[in-house]
Parts: structure tokens; C-alpha cells; sequence
């Protein structure tokens, strides 16, 4: 995971703060071309040749098997669709399609992802560009669009303490992201109609839906955004209320948002409170803070 260092002042936190929250069922949905639950039918892995006029282009995927030759391993699996939540075509399956790398799946160009047969789950994904050295091999295909490793299944395979295995069923989860992919889906587009949407949404119990009006309203700048997420802040549990604070921040409320943070600060230690986000202090002479904090790069690692 990388490390990204900022100055341990206010303005720095909240700006780190605001870029770890930015991935919203929005942002999701907009990175996407399909949208879809599905129930895994089946997955494949074929060894294809690779023509010798594309052997440059495709070193990277070639692989490295002893008497291999110029082959790549493309998985294959086989998505049947059972609810089409934005942008699929009118099929009843779909394929995705992912080559494996020859440098491994840490080094190579992308990873390859793991599918059981009958996985039920909720699927963001791209379409293969074809700038990719294989997309010609079946048409179409599908990978996870940008930000996403997998699938969100409904039952979960986890393990106990004694490292025995478990399903943990995350179906109410799973159903509460489908919401917020419809409610967003059907946004109006429209700044004088979309604005009164947003502001109904501040309420929303789904708290996907909450996060994305509070930073859509603060982002777009109206007028009455500050007001509205300000009529809401002390209300709100702490999660709702750290991005109350962060889009007050953005709106220009910088003086409350501060005190807001401040707040958090108090009740359980600044850098206690900074933990939960994986923010740690760096330490200078004698143990004391050095003034600057490290957390995980929010280019990769983020969320809502």
C-alpha cells in the first residue's frame, strides 16, 4: 500500500480527509459502463496463441511455461444476469475476461480475479477496451471497472479466530448498495431540479445515499448548501457528521467544520481519532509529534 505524508494542521487533514471519502456510489456509477447482479454460471482458463506480429505488444501477457511457445491464459467466466441495474445490453449472460500476466499478479498489467461457480453477487464494470492486446479474442467482454477487485457477493466466506471458515451473509448490505446504484441511476440531470433530490437525500437512511448528496451538494456550491448540511450536523451520527464537516469545509463553513473537528478531537485523542483512518503522527525528538501525519494514498485507497 502506498504512503502519502501531509503537515499536521487542519487544512491538510481535511483535504486528505475529503479525498478518502471522494468514492461514492457516484463516482462508482460513473466509472462504470454495466451494472448488474449476477450468479457466477462458470469459469474458464484457455491457453490462445498470440500472432508474431503481435508479440511486443502482447510480452507482457505471454507466458512462461516451458515449451509454451507464444501463448497467453485468458480466464473466461460466464455471468448469468439476473437484475440489469445500469447500462446492460438485453442479454441473459454476460462474459468477463481477464489474460494473466507472465510477471505475476502484483506486477503484471492487471490482476486476475476469483469466481466459484453459482457466486451470486453485484458486479461494476467496464467494458474491454480495445486498446487491451486481447480484446479481440471474444466480443464482448467485461472486466471490473476502475476502483473495483471483485465482485460484492451476497454470502461471504470468512473464517473464525481458529481459522475455521464461515458464511457471513452480507445480503442486506449488498441490497443497500443496489439502492443507492438505482437512486443515483435516477438522479435528475437538471441543477434546478437535481438540487431539491439532493436535498431530500440528506435524510436518506441508506447511508450511501447520504454521503453522496452531502459532497455532491457541497461540490455543486449552491447557495443554500451550507445551511442545509449545517441544519443537520449535530443530529447526525459520526459518520454522517465527518462528511457534514467535510463538505462544510468545502462549501466555505471552514470555521465550523474546524470546531467540528476539533469536537472529534476532544471526546476520544486527535491522533486516537486519527488512527481510525489509519493516519499516523510521525515523531521527533523525545516521542513528541514532529508535525507531519502518514496515512494509505487515497488514489487507491479509499471509499464513501
Amino acid at each position: 500500500m502506498k504512503i502519502v505524508s501531509f503537515t499536521d494542521e487542519t487544512k491538510s487533514i481535511m483535504s486528505y480527509l475529503f479525498e478518502r471519502t471522494a468514492d461514492t456510489v457516484g463516482s462508482r456509477v460513473d466509472r462504470s459502463a454495466v451494472i448488474l447482479v449476477g450468479k457466477v454460471r462458470e469459469t474458464e482458463i484457455y491457453s490462445l496463441p498470440v500472432r508474431r506480429a503481435d508479440l511486443v505488444m502482447m510480452r507482457p501477457w505471454l507466458s512462461g511455461e516451458a515449451g509454451a511457445g507464444n501463448r497467453i491464459s485468458v480466464q473466461f467466466t460466464r455471468v448469468k444476469v439476473e437484475r440489469r441495474l445500469f447500462g446492460v445490453e438485453e442479454s441473459e449472460e454476460i462474459e468477463i475476461a481477464y489474460a494473466y500476466s507472465s510477471v505475476g499478479e502484483t506486477g503484471g498489467p492487471e490482476f486476475a480475479p476469483v469466481f466459484c461457480r453459482g457466486d451470486r453477487g453485484l458486479f461494476f464494470l467496464k467494458r474491454v477496451s480495445a486498446e487491451l492486446p486481447y480484446e479481440h479474442l471474444r466480443r464482448p467482454s467485461y472486466q471490473f471497472a476502475p476502483g473495483e477487485k471483485g465482485m460484492r457477493s451476497f454470502l461471504m466466506t470468512d473464517y473464525d479466530k481458529r481459522g475455521e471458515p464461515f458464511v457471513r451473509d452480507e445480503t442486506a448490505e449488498v441490497e443497500a448498495v443496489i439502492s443507492s446504484v438505482r437512486w443515483y441511476t435516477a438522479l435528475p440531470k437538471e441543477k434546478d431540479c437535481l438540487i431539491p433530490a439532493l436535498t431530500d437525500a440528506l435524510d436518506d437512511p441508506n447511508p450511501r445515499v447520504a454521503r453522496h448528496a452531502v459532497r455532491a451538494l457541497a461540490i455543486l456550491g449552491d447557495e443554500t448548501a451550507a445551511g442545509l448540511l449545517k441544519e443537520r450536523l449535530w443530529n447526525a451520527d459520526e459518520d454522517l457528521r465527518v462528511r457534514l464537516m467535510l463538505g462544510l469545509w468545502i462549501a466555505g463553513e471552514r470555521k465550523i467544520a474546524k470546531n467540528v473537528l476539533l469536537e472529534l478531537f476532544r471526546k476520544c485523542g486527535k491522533y486516537s481519532w486519527l488512527a481510525r483512518w489509519g493516519i499516523e503522527v510521525s515523531l521527533g525528538a523525545g516521542g513528541r509529534p514532529a508535525g507531519v501525519l502518514y496515512g494509505p494514498d487515497p488514489a487507491e485507497y479509499k471509499g464513501d
